[in-house]
């Protein structure tokens, strides 16, 4: 893999985390933040998925 294909798909939440102001905003229950777990959950299984088939 060259290192400009890398720069191609960002790591997930690299512009915000989402996790953290979901935690912010439920008074850090991380019960009501699961939706926001699983999507990172998912994004970082896709990603390893990708790197893995390059």
């Amino acid at each position: 893999m060259r290192n400009d294909d890398k720069m191609e798909q960002p790591p997930p939440n690299l512009n915000r985390d989402p996790i953290q102001d979901c935690l912010v905003n439920n008074n850090r229950n991380w019960k009501s933040c699961q939706m926001e777990v699983q999507a990172l959950k998912a994004c970082n299984q896709k990603r390893m998925k990708n790197d893995k088939e390059k």
